[in-house]
């Protein structure tokens, strides 16, 4: 058996966080560890030349690898980690600091008897987002997610959340997931939700930064009003649940 053969490739299931991986070097024999392996990333193999890749360390969330040269430790992904998974125990426990929405969502999304169980990575891929909105300030002490830099028009910056998964993974349905507890919390607590307002308050800021975009807008706003005075029935015609949500979230964009 060469040093890349193990002989039981398959060590965890894919419905629950890994307990053992397997740790294999090049002229090694595979050594079975236990937890979970810590994210990594390679420089792409043509920079590997002298096996060492000279990337930016300044923010603070890569690190060079000592076991698993060239590669570079994702410190932040690994903080997050093991945050999440000190605080999935918490809100287990009935702590947390979610919300009554949130709190039933994660017991809804883990709960016994699903005809589909999701898999380990989609629960932690959106209780990731949920705890960076979420969690007390304690869990969230020294994670700093970087934002996008500034353009040459100084526009401020997006707030990204991204995780990366697997092809076949089921990244669709975490989306859907994110978007249920987005809207679920905004319409639920009738107060604020912070994906949504965040969302509004860069597009605002980018519309008033621009002059042609707030003359088309005040162009199709007094298109708008002037149609549904003449004819009102429009309005009404939505169901009740579509007006109270656009009502909702048309008063979370001019807050």
């Amino acid at each position: 058996m060469n040093s890349f053969e193990v002989p039981e490739p398959i060590l965890n299931i894919p419905f629950a966080e890994p307990v053992h991986h397997w740790y294999i070097r090049e002229g090694e024999e595979p050594q079975k560890r236990k937890g979970r392996r810590p994210s990594i990333v390679y420089p792409p193999r043509d920079e590997r030349r002298d096996k060492h890749v000279d990337w930016s360390l300044t923010d603070g969330t890569l690190r060079p690898s000592a076991d698993y040269s060239p590669g570079y430790e994702l410190v932040l992904v690994n903080l997050l980690r093991e945050r999440v998974a000190a605080w999935r125990k918490e809100v287990a426990a009935g702590g947390g600091n979610v919300t009554r929405t949130t709190l039933q969502l994660l017991q809804w999304w883990r709960r016994e008897g699903r005809q589909r169980p999701l898999f380990f990575a989609q629960i932690e891929a959106a209780e990731t987002i949920i705890f960076l909105k979420e969690a007390r300030p304690d869990f969230l002490q020294g994670i700093n997610v970087p934002c996008d830099e500034p353009s040459e028009e100084g526009y401020s910056g997006f707030m990204r959340y991204a995780y990366k998964m697997a092809t076949g993974s089921g990244k669709t349905t975490v989306m859907g997931m994110l978007a249920a507890w987005s809207i679920l919390n905004k319409v639920h607590s009738r107060g604020d939700c912070p994906l949504l307002r965040r969302r509004a308050h860069h597009l605002s800021e980018y519309h008033h930064s621009q002059p042609a975009c707030r003359a088309r807008s005040e162009e199709r706003r007094s298109e708008h009003l002037s149609d549904t005075r003449s004819c009102p029935a429009k309005l009404e015609k939505r169901p009740v649940r579509w007006r109270r949500l656009g009502d909702e979230l048309a008063r979370s964009r001019s807050a």
